[in-house]
């Protein structure tokens, strides 16, 4: 086999044997400066290819390895020598490669353990071994972050149906028992939920507080009172006056002096949360009870007191609670309750109402709005969107502004009007508009006037170009564009528009880029060359069948001929000069005339 010297600055020689990348055994490779002089830094070495380092010395003798072999050397980092070979290149992690670690010349050299986002990776001489942080599943060499909203779980070899999260579930509500209001608790369960899966918090019911209604008695369930005897409730009493009675003396309470009673019936009534039949209280049937005079205490709701008797309230601007009072409605309020002679009561009119003499009334149509209490129909309005107006007193609703106006959003009270202001100068509106735009001065665009017809819409701003200028682009400044082809004269064009313009005829073309060479047709020019000629107007130069005339090269304008234009001459046939033909040649210039 092959040897290579590898010669040390201290006069070690090694003679080492060629290994076969094959087997991937190290293999020897000699690199020395051109005075033979191993004593370079071996750490300045990077590559299997040979470098000047800038100081003088060249590397050389180098040999690459071979494809799917990477270069490792073995050093000793004093600047004694360096022992270089070729071995098999170790797959990783992309996210195992890069700074971290120790990386000798393509094969991986990192000793110690380094944590990154996906994975947690312990590398060796040759292969990095990684690992799927919590947080990411799969396997070292690829590692998948947990869905969002599955942050936790994962880690080595796992798939994303070990990433997980907190989950909860609250209680159930118990049922509240007939005859009772209940109050119910809340709470909830933990657990964890995998992706996939289902929450594994554990069920659970609400705590519940039973409150028995009104003559019922019970903790968890309420029974009637009226189930439960009457005992020991014989007693003397004032008697009560009957319905009848109190209906006919129009009262709510009074008594009967001196009558006596006895319950003989089972009891009838209970306080609100009774948890015993010991608390329910009434009386089903009762035993005689006479004797007595009738003396009212209370007169009934729609009525007043006026000695001992009862008396109706009055009118709609009455009312009688029902202490024995007669009130006067308030104003902005309205009677209620009862009849118009017995009224209980009285509210405030509220917002699209209006109150007068204890009666409330609607606002009228269109009008649907009022401040609380109010008492006339004029402080009911309409909230009138901006671009509309009140045309005429009453109207139950708002008309359009018409183009060249406008208005804000305001508010008008029945009975009154309101109108639309026409735009101001340089400005202008569409049907509708709640305010004015202005035309685009900046650019020449211009109105004016006091009619609403001189500010409708954008296309009452205009601007006059002068002629030979044009507006080319809607919206923009008149100007004379590049083109040899067209003219105009002078005319006016609304914002948003473009100028119409003329094209010279076939053949005819302007000769300069000023106004001055496109304000008329005559602008437009053709060419002849001699022994030619326009023949009619606007037509191209031609050479007409005809005897006896020449020209020279001249110019003719749109409009004009070339004989219009004094280009066209005659022969001198007095002294037999002449011409003829259909050809240019034969009438170009004076000399085509010939005497034979």
């Amino acid at each position: 086999m092959k040897k290579l010297l590898f010669l040390c600055v201290f006069g070690l020689i090694s003679i080492l044997p060629d290994i076969s990348h094959a087997a991937c055994a190290r293999n020897p490779y000699v690199c020395s400066d051109p005075a033979g002089n191993n004593n370079k830094n071996c750490s300045r070495w990077t590559g299997p290819s040979c470098y000047d380092d800038g100081s003088g010395y060249s590397y050389y003798n180098c040999t690459a390895c071979s494809s799917g072999y990477e270069l490792s050397c073995s050093y000793i980092c004093n600047g004694v020598h360096q022992i270089c070979g070729c071995e098999a290149a170790c797959t990783r992690p992309s996210y195992c490669n890069g700074s971290a670690g120790t990386q000798n010349y393509g094969a991986y050299r990192c000793n110690l353990t380094y944590t990154w986002t996906q994975a947690t990776c312990t590398c060796g001489t040759t292969m990095g071994s990684c690992y799927c942080n919590s947080g990411y599943y799969g396997s070292g060499s690829s590692c998948s972050k947990c869905p969002d909203d599955y942050p936790s779980g994962g880690g080595n070899g796992t798939n994303i149906y070990s990433c997980y999260k907190s989950c909860s579930k609250s209680c159930t509500r118990q049922t509240c028992p007939s005859n009772a209001t209940c109050s119910h608790g809340s709470s909830s369960t933990s657990g964890t939920q995998y992706y996939g899966g289902s929450c594994s918090a554990p069920s659970s019911t609400c705590s519940i507080t039973v409150s028995c209604n009104a003559g019922y008695y019970g903790s968890s369930s309420c029974s009637s009172c009226k189930n439960i005897s009457a005992t020991d409730l014989s007693q003397g009493c004032n008697r009560n006056p009957t319905s009848t009675e109190l209906n006919n003396a129009h009262a709510t309470a009074g008594s009967i002096s001196g009558a006596t009673q006895k319950c003989t019936g089972n009891h009838t009534s209970g306080p609100k949360g009774a948890t015993s039949s010991s608390q329910c209280t009434g009386c089903s049937s009762w035993g005689s009870c006479t004797g007595g005079s009738l003396t009212i205490t209370t007169c009934a709701a729609g009525y007043y007191k006026d000695g001992n008797s009862c008396k109706e309230c009055g009118g709609n601007n009455y009312y009688c609670p029902g202490d024995n009072s007669r009130k006067s409605v308030s104003s902005g309020y309205y009677s209620t309750g009862g009849t118009s002679t017995t009224r209980t009561g009285q509210e405030q009119c509220k917002s699209g109402t209006y109150c007068s003499g204890g009666v409330k009334n609607d606002c009228p149509t269109g009008y649907p709005s009022s401040a609380a209490g109010s008492t006339v129909n004029t402080a009911c309005y309409m909230s009138v969107p901006a671009g509309k107006y009140v045309k005429n007193a009453h109207d139950s609703s708002a008309s359009t502004c018409v183009a060249g106006t406008s208005k804000a959003a305001h508010t008008v009270y029945y009975g009154n009007t309101s109108s639309c202001a026409v735009c101001g100068t340089n400005t202008y509106s569409d049907a509708g508009d709640g305010s004015c735009t202005s035309c685009n001065t900046a650019k020449g665009y211009t109105n004016s006037g006091s009619a609403a017809a001189n500010h409708a819409n954008v296309t009452s701003c205009k601007t006059t170009c002068a002629a030979g200028t044009r507006v080319v682009n809607a919206n923009e400044a008149c100007s004379t564009p590049s083109g040899n082809t067209w003219y105009t004269g002078e005319h006016t064009v609304s914002q948003t528009q473009t100028s119409p313009y003329n094209t010279c005829p076939t053949g005819y073309t302007t000769r300069g880029s000023t106004a001055a060479y496109h304000d008329a047709k005559s602008d437009c020019k053709i060419d002849c060359d001699a022994g030619t000629q326009v023949a009619t107007a606007d037509a191209v130069c031609t050479t007409p069948n005809s005897s006896n005339w020449y020209t020279d090269a001249h110019t003719v304008s749109a409009t004009a001929t070339s004989s219009s234009s004094g280009y066209v001459k005659s022969c001198n046939t007095t002294n037999k000069y002449y011409n003829s033909g259909s050809a240019a040649a034969n009438h170009a210039n004076i000399t085509s005339c010939i005497v034979t």
